[in-house]
């Protein structure tokens, strides 16, 4: 019984929720070592779906990726969709993107992203493997550093 998924998924639950000290169950709180959000398991319905938040929007489940087509005079389709766990970030799937794109020959000259997609790594490789110009905002500096007032030199 031990092996069968739907047992180890309440295994995990309980564990998660529950320790014992003294021989004594006690309820988990923030101070009693929560598992990290990647890891907690939030539905018994689906163990893999995760909390996630951005901005002030929150949710349990996971992140979709659309890719859609964006020619003046042509509809508007999408082209790809690529479904991800929740907490992942929007940077890590541009890779995955590309790759299913050029796999159903839908890679676009163009990629138009948001800050999310953009960073120097994913812009080289865009260009160099897929021969894909990747165009966004650059993300803001979120560093301590840059959000600390310091003099300048």
């Amino acid at each position: 019984m031990c092996s069968l998924p739907a047992v180890e998924a309440l295994r995990q639950v309980w564990v998660q929720q529950y320790y014992t000290l003294d021989e004594t169950v006690h309820w988990r709180t923030d101070q009693q070592g929560l598992p990290a959000l990647s890891r907690f398991i939030n539905s018994p319905y689906d163990v893999e779906a995760r909390y996630a938040r951005k901005r002030s929007t929150s949710w349990v489940g996971y992140k979709v990726h659309l890719t859609e087509t964006c020619e003046d005079d042509q509809p508007h389709l999408i082209a790809h969709v690529e479904t991800v766990l929740a907490p992942s970030a929007d940077g890590a799937v541009t890779q995955s993107i590309h790759e299913g794109l050029k796999a159903n020959r839908l890679l676009p000259n163009r990629h138009l992203v948001d800050a999310g997609y953009m960073d120097a790594p994913e812009l080289v490789t865009s260009q160099q493997a897929y021969n894909v110009e990747l165009v966004g905002p650059a993300r803001a500096d979120y560093k301590w550093q840059a959000r600390a007032a310091l003099p300048p030199f």
